[in-house]
């Protein structure tokens, strides 16, 4: 179904005509089993409702028969049965035409064309649109039906072939085949669609379930990769407390005493000492500049993403010996945050949006050149920053490449770029550049009502 307009299927494969035959076993039972409790139970009344119309309750009797004889070889023929089709469903037609044939003929007895008990047959060549067939069967259904209600009345009655009742009677009976022929092509483009888009629900159901799971397993990857990069982080910053800054806070100490007790002998003679403790106070300050400035620096507080893309580039150049270039275009609409806080309850959202944004752009390009200088193998980076409606950062190595199509996107710090980009409304796309080497492409929204709460 399209926009509310129901099409023919285009292709009703095997899936299909077994729903289709499991409906018209269920409606064909569904049909049987009422109208015995219906024809039962209607049976009791005829002796009050019928008697002042002579013969109605013998022909009525024994049209009452018919129905429960039928009804019951129907359900017979139908037990045990999925679905009805081939010799079975022919062997029905057959039956419901026999059934409904004997029911004109009784009827038959008890009037001609010109009073209402035949008329009260046409709902029955009707009904048969609930029935899921292709319009050629089902033409071929309610014709077969239809004609056998008009030859049951005629061999009970064959006074009726006359006129003038009996040319307006087979138009009556024409129009009723038709109407059910409609009606039944109608609900069965209902039910082909029905069952077309219950299947494609269940294939989106079971995709979205295979995406669930999926995403689950990654998150749950990358929670592990994050608690050991954690843990290495506090590893790391335990040992650089204890073998650089300890020790030079421990030389200190030493450095101090001596001072104190040459001092004490001959003030004179502490300059050296003096020139030691300078150099050893530089290297405590050093050493804490670093550990802050590793942990999150303060030039992305007080400058912006930009002087801390500038630094961080200059920084994994300097350190790692691959040649780095940076180019920058736009303004930077950071801002500021004072000794590297979270933002103030209270502060505007657009503070907290750009804070958020820009720390992310942070460690998206930190990962980024640390992916680069760890497995590409690259010998030249160029970075790309820019600021308009979104912040665009872009990362061009000439490097080894991205990984094999099984293993791209994998990584965990590939994912955890991705997932810190997702967190803020943004989007981070890992590309092979023409000629070799990776491009890595960050896009992160400025405006507060772009970024996710």
């Amino acid at each position: 179904m399209v926009d509310g307009t129901v099409t023919e299927p285009l292709a009703e494969g095997p899936a299909l005509e077994a729903h289709l035959s499991g409906l018209r076993a269920d409606f064909a039972r569904f049909l049987m089993t009422w109208s015995i409790v219906v024809d039962g139970v209607w049976w009791l009344t005829d002796p009050f409702l019928l008697r002042g119309v002579p013969g109605a309750v013998g022909a009525f009797a024994a049209m009452r028969v018919c129905v429960l004889a039928c009804g019951f070889a129907a359900l017979a023929l139908l037990r045990g049965q999925r679905t009805l089709d081939g010799a079975r469903l022919v062997a029905c037609v057959a039956l419901w035409s026999v059934e409904v044939g004997a029911i004109a003929g009784c009827l038959a007895k008890i009037g001609d064309l010109s009073t209402p008990w035949f008329h009260c047959l046409y709902p029955v060549v009707i009904a048969t649109c609930i029935f899921p067939f292709s319009i050629r069967a089902r033409t071929a259904f309610a014709s077969v039906l239809g004609a056998a209600l008009l030859a049951g009345f005629v061999a009970g009655r064959p006074d009726a072939v006359h006129p003038p009742f009996f040319g307006p009677t087979v138009g009556y009976m024409a129009f009723a085949v038709g109407i059910g022929v409609a009606f039944g092509h109608r609900f069965h483009l209902l039910t082909c669609d029905n069952f077309r888009q219950r299947r494609l629900v269940a294939a989106q159901r079971e995709d979205l379930r295979r995406q669930v799971e999926l995403r689950t397993e990654e998150l749950r990857d990358l929670a592990q990769h994050l608690d050991r990069v954690s843990e290495d982080e506090r590893h790391r910053i335990a040992r650089d407390l204890h073998d650089d800054l300890g020790q030079s806070v421990t030389a200190l100490r030493l450095s101090l005493a001596t001072a104190r007790k040459r001092f004490d002998r001959e003030p004179s003679s502490i300059g050296a000492n003096l020139d030691d403790l300078t150099d050893l106070v530089r290297r405590v300050s050093d050493g804490t500049r670093d550990a802050v400035a590793h942990l999150r620096p303060r030039v992305l507080d007080d400058r912006g993403f930009a002087a801390a893309a500038e630094w961080l580039v200059r920084t994994t150049e300097r350190h790692c010996g691959v040649p780095c270039a940076l180019r920058v275009e736009g303004d930077d609409p950071a801002v500021a945050v004072d000794d590297g806080a979270a933002p103030a309850p209270d502060a505007e959202p657009a503070a907290r949006a750009a804070d958020a944004v820009s720390l992310v752009a942070f460690r998206v390009l930190q990962e980024a050149l640390s992916n680069v200088v760890r497995h590409a193998g690259a010998t030249h980076v160029v970075v790309m920053v820019r600021f308009d409606d979104a912040l665009s950062i872009t990362v061009d190595d000439d490097g080894a490449g991205l990984p094999a199509a099984s293993e791209r996107g994998r990584g965990m710090g590939m994912l955890g770029m991705r997932e810190r980009a997702r967190a803020v409304g943004g989007t981070v796309a890992f590309e092979a550049r023409p000629g070799g080497g990776t491009r890595v492409r960050c896009v992160l929204p400025l405006r507060a009502h772009e970024v996710a709460a």
